[in-house]
């Protein structure tokens, strides 16, 4: 369930995904992606992406909806774009069973299950017939939309941004939005852990908006 109430399911036997959005007293379904009664495993837009018998479904803190798809042995990624829902394979290859670990296709799955996600995006998978939890999580975890924070003149702020540890980072402000070029705020950071910490000090502007941008 989403922050504005709207249920989504994982409609295992008709091989869709169903939405369930309350409308006043009424909560009406509609379908998002898939074809019911069709079943393979393929990835698109709404129902010109495929499912084979949906396990479970997990919600991240961007919208995003990740999908155990059982019996082609695959997790796949559902990503709101505008109107529509855009569907990936991000774990595994389809039909192809396994208990490898791996990056993207080179994992493998067999009939994974159960599924979740945490407050860091780290998708946690009961992978069934291997008797084993699994773990995954993007190389690059940036947020879908940015996180931008506000500092007022003089005073310290500090923040926390989510990270890839050996990969290096800069954080970076503007004073007004509107301005076109964003500018680096200190030198680089190699990221040490999964969570990196970092302070201004000394803001002299009226504001500050910064962001943190992941360095090729």
């Amino acid at each position: 369930m989403d922050a504005s109430g709207n249920l989504f399911v994982a409609d295992t036997f008709n091989n869709t995904i169903r939405k369930v959005s309350p409308v006043g007293t009424n909560y009406v379904t509609t379908t998002i992606c898939g074809v019911a009664g069709v079943n393979y495993s393929v990835d698109g837009t709404n129902n010109t992406a495929l499912f084979d018998g949906l396990g479970g479904i997990a919600l991240d803190a961007f919208g995003n909806l990740f999908v155990a798809d059982s019996y082609s042995s695959v997790i796949r990624k559902i990503t709101p774009v505008g109107n529509n829902w855009v569907v990936n394979t991000v774990g595994g290859l389809a039909y192809v069973t396994g208990a490898t670990d791996g990056t993207n296709s080179a994992a493998r799955f067999d009939t994974p299950y159960g599924i979740c996600v945490d407050g860091n995006g780290v998708v946690y998978i009961a992978d069934t017939y291997n008797q084993t939890i699994r773990a995954g999580s993007t190389l690059f975890p940036l947020p879908a939309k940015p996180n931008i924070a506000i500092a007022p003149a003089g005073k310290n702020f500090s923040f926390n941004w989510q990270a890839t540890a050996g990969l290096s980072y800069q954080v970076q402000y503007k004073t007004n939005l509107l301005q076109a070029a964003w500018l680096n705020l200190g030198s680089s950071i190699l990221a040490t852990n999964t969570v990196m910490p970092f302070a201004d000090t000394s803001p002299t502007d009226n504001q500050r908006f910064y962001r943190v941008k992941v360095l090729p």
